[in-house]
This record gives structure tokens, C-alpha cells and sequence, in this order.
């Protein structure tokens, strides 16, 4: 950057901190103010969904809220060859899985992205299988695309839960830790993007529908106008087909000369591209 002398305006890298745990490195920097006079934030993210080459770059919504929920059910153990005389906290643990699908069916329009997903059931000992246990823990992700769903999933996940319980004589403890929240590209500098993105050679540039990961950058587009795209880096001729976090997973390294070809051509072009929508908005 420094051979660019003529580059007006000033360009911040940002070097962020714990992205995977909630709330986040991006909310910490963005709660220390620096960045609300920003007229620009991009952001990218290599993708093992995506073939190298290949750039999604999602105009509007491009991540969903991420929540977590876990269900505590009280029961009241026994052994196992006289069930009648216990609260079996594990079937009533099933119940409540299988109606989780219910949940997502009937509380959302077909058109629209939303999952519940359970994720954790754990009762019982191994050392003890001959007992019913006294409790059951449920846990898993509830992940919407919109404050209206996720409000909905959280209510009908709640009510459901308790009356299961209820119909069986348990007791129930529901309890929900917010997740990140929705990234929500901005329409104008993601059309900027995505036209340097087609300048590129040797890229395929796409729009895939909204993905359900939670992502921490939703921080950023929420203050600024913002754009986070997509790029490929799975090639399965070198056996690199593997997804995000699986102990196998790696890139085929030429997805970062991508990732950086787009992200130096925006900084160079931005300042024009700036300059003509102030003159055209004046």
C-alpha cells in the first residue's frame, strides 16, 4: 500500500480477536467507539463449501442469529424394571427433541431460513444402566433470520418444553444465551464488491441464499455500512474437501492471492467509487 501515494482517505486493518466465542472480538472493538465515523467496513472469510475460485458475495442478509438454549428436566429415578414408579426424565427428554421439529414447521412461513437444532442429550451412567435417572440435559442452537422468528422459536420452544414436563409430573428449567447476530450487507458498496470481484480473472462470482453460521462480524454491519463475502478454498483433486472445524480440514492456499487481490482493488477503487455516490446523493 505504501507505493499508492496518491491514495486519499485512510484504510484501517483490522487484526480481531476471539471470533468464535460469544459476544465476540468484533463487539469488543466496536464498543470502544473507534470505528463510528467509518464510512466503510470489508470483511472476508475463506468458505470449504465453496470450490477454489469461487466468490459468494450476498447482497442483504448474509449470516443468521446464532442462540444457544439448554433444557434442564427433573425427574425422580428408579430402576428400570419398575418404571411406574418414577418420572423418566430420558423420555420425557425425547418427547421434547422430536417436538422441536414441530416448533420449526408451524412457527415459521416455508419461505423463510430458520433451524432448531438439538444438540446435546445427556442422561444417565453407563455404570448404572439398569436405573432411570433423576435428570436429563438438553442443549443445542436455535439460528433465525429475523428479530420476529427468533423471538417466535424462543417462546414456542419455552412453552412446549414446560408443558411436556408438565404432562409428565417433571420439573423443567429452560434457559437461552444469545448468540450473534444477523450480518446484513449493505446493498450499495456490496454492489461496489461484487463488481471489482467480477473484474477479477479466473473467479466465479455467485449469490447464495442467506447461511445459517453465525458469524461476530454482524457487529461491524451493524454501525457501519458493511460488506462480508465468501471465498472458496476447497479443492478436491488435491483431497482438500473437508469442512470448517473438522480435524482434516485445510485450503488450497491460493484462495488467499483471492482474498487479496479483492480486498487491495477495493481499497484502491473505493475512494472513486466514494467520491461518485457523494456527487450523485448531493
Amino acid at each position: 500500500m505504501s507505493d499508492f501515494k496518491s491514495l486519499t482517505g485512510e484504510v484501517w486493518a483490522i487484526f480481531q480477536h476471539g471470533e468464535e466465542v460469544y459476544p465476540g472480538g468484533a463487539q469488543e472493538l466496536v464498543d470502544t467507539g473507534l470505528f463510528d465515523e467509518l464510512d466503510f467496513i470489508y470483511g472476508q472469510h475463506i468458505w470449504a463449501s465453496l470450490p477454489l475460485g469461487t466468490i459468494d458475495i450476498k447482497e442483504g442478509l448474509a449470516s443468521a442469529y446464532s442462540d444457544s438454549y439448554t433444557i434442564k428436566i427433573q425427574g425422580r429415578g428408579g430402576n428400570a424394571s419398575e418404571p411406574e414408579s418414577t418420572i423418566d426424565p430420558v423420555t420425557i427428554g425425547a418427547f421434547i427433541v422430536a417436538k422441536l421439529q414441530a416448533v420449526v414447521a408451524r412457527q415459521k412461513s416455508p419461505k423463510d431460513a430458520g433451524v432448531i437444532s438439538n444438540t446435546v442429550f445427556q442422561a444417565g451412567d453407563l455404570n448404572a444402566i439398569n436405573m432411570i435417572p433423576n435428570h436429563c440435559l438438553l442443549g443445542g442452537t436455535i439460528r433465525t433470520t429475523s428479530d420476529e422468528m427468533r423471538g417466535q422459536f424462543k417462546q414456542a420452544l419455552l412453552t412446549m418444553a414446560n408443558s411436556t414436563c408438565r404432562e409428565f409430573g417433571a420439573m423443567c428449567e429452560v434457559e437461552f444465551e444469545p448468540g450473534y447476530g444477523m450480518i446484513d450487507n449493505d446493498i450499495q458498496t456490496t454492489g461496489f464488491i461484487r463488481c471489482i470481484a467480477n473484474e477479477m480473472e479466473e473467479t466465479r462470482v455467485i449469490q447464495q441464499k442467506c447461511m445459517l453460521d453465525g458469524e461476530d462480524f454482524s457487529a461491524f454491519s451493524k454501525i457501519v455500512p458493511s460488506t462480508f463475502v465468501f471465498i472458496g478454498a476447497t479443492n478436491p483433486e488435491l483431497g482438500i474437501d473437508y469442512p470448517h472445524h473438522h480435524p482434516k480440514f485445510w485450503i488450497d492456499e491460493r484462495v488467499l492471492l483471492y482474498g487479496l487481490q479483492l480486498a487491495v482493488n477495493a481499497v484502491l477503487q473505493y475512494p472513486h467509487y466514494f467520491n461518485e455516490a457523494q456527487t450523485a446523493s448531493a
